[in-house]
């Protein structure tokens, strides 16, 4: 099973590296967030009402982090495409 997933993954990022590498690196930006989330909430030595503002902030972050760079990620694969369209690069 795993090395299905595995071949169809490697098939998917010969084919379409450019998508591939943005999709995965959303992955470890919400696996990252998701992890100093946890992080926070499991720690001891915070306070209550420090650990609620704590969360609130890693939340917030990650969600402009992943917004930000699906953003600029997306608009230079486009910008990129249209280069090659033209016959620019």
């Amino acid at each position: 099973m795993l090395s299905n997933l595995i071949g169809k993954a490697a098939l998917y990022a010969k084919d379409n590296p450019a998508p591939f590498l943005r999709y995965t690196t959303a992955a470890i930006y919400l696996t990252s967030t998701a992890a100093q989330s946890s992080g926070i909430m499991i720690n001891k030595e915070i306070p209550q009402k420090e650990k609620k503002f704590l969360l609130l902030q890693e939340i917030i972050n990650g969600v402009l982090e992943l917004g930000t760079f699906m953003t600029i990620a997306t608009g230079f694969e486009n910008l990129g495409s249209k280069l090659v369209d033209k016959g620019l690069i």
